[in-house]
């Protein structure tokens, strides 16, 4: 990732990580089981 969109691609992420739906499809992407 360039340096310069560093700052911009955390502030998205912390934004997003208050949602709970965002977490919710992360979780399940991370444990695999979206692909069962």
């Amino acid at each position: 990732m360039n340096r310069r969109l560093r700052p911009i691609r955390n502030l998205v992420l912390r934004t997003l990580a208050h949602s709970p739906a965002f977490r919710n499809g992360l979780a399940r992407r991370l444990s695999g089981l979206v692909y069962r």
